[in-house]
């Protein structure tokens, strides 16, 4: 529902395009268009898209319960409705018309799965990594200065990241991490974290 723009022109006996440099995880939306060489008529297809695929699992917990929609224009039909608290598997970053961020998900439950769109803010994104070092500082805040959870002494550990902050130019991971039978939670520097 953008301002399309033209992306390439290809020969009339192409059949696929294959589009380089995009954003793993994202959903991007396209227009064909045809030229007839009869009086140069033109026709176009309906929005068509494409997703690309993310290198990293990511997941979302619903904060409440959603009904997930067919697409993210106003008005779009439901798909299914979710409870409060599920997990369900992100596979692609959207976004509406006015540009707010959404959601494209998967939803299992008892062998069927369904597949639709919610809004960014309604769940709480969820991705997994694993300690880089050794012995890693969890702390209470993002930044070196700030007080001391837990030390992380084996490589490899994993991590649940449920969310980022900058400390000046750097970037600090929100983290669950199980210590024996504790969890903890709070921030690692970004580099001492690997995803997966």
């Amino acid at each position: 529902n953008g301002t399309a723009k033209l992306v390439k022109t290809l020969n009339s006996d192409t059949t696929t395009y294959t589009q380089s440099k995009l954003t793993s995880g994202k959903e991007y939306y396209y227009y064909v268009k045809a030229v007839s060489g009869i009086n140069g008529a033109v026709y176009q297809t309906e929005r068509k898209v494409a997703r690309t695929k993310n290198a990293v699992t990511r997941k979302v917990a619903l904060k409440k319960k959603y009904t997930l929609k067919a697409s993210t224009m106003s008005g779009a039909g439901a798909v299914v409705t979710i409870p409060a608290k599920t997990v369900v598997k992100l596979i692609a970053d959207a976004s509406n018309k006015s540009g707010s961020a959404w959601y494209y998900v998967s939803y299992s439950k008892n062998g069927k799965t369904w597949y639709g769109y919610m809004p960014k803010t309604k769940g709480t994104l969820y991705r997994y990594g694993k300690t880089t070092t050794k012995q890693v500082n969890l702390r209470k805040g993002a930044g070196t200065k700030k007080p001391l959870v837990v030390v992380i002494k084996k490589k490899n550990t994993k991590v649940t990241v449920i969310g980022q902050k900058k400390a000046g130019k750097e970037i600090w991971y929100k983290v669950i991490v199980k210590q024996g039978r504790y969890s903890y939670q709070g921030y690692i520097y970004g580099k001492y974290i690997k995803f997966y």
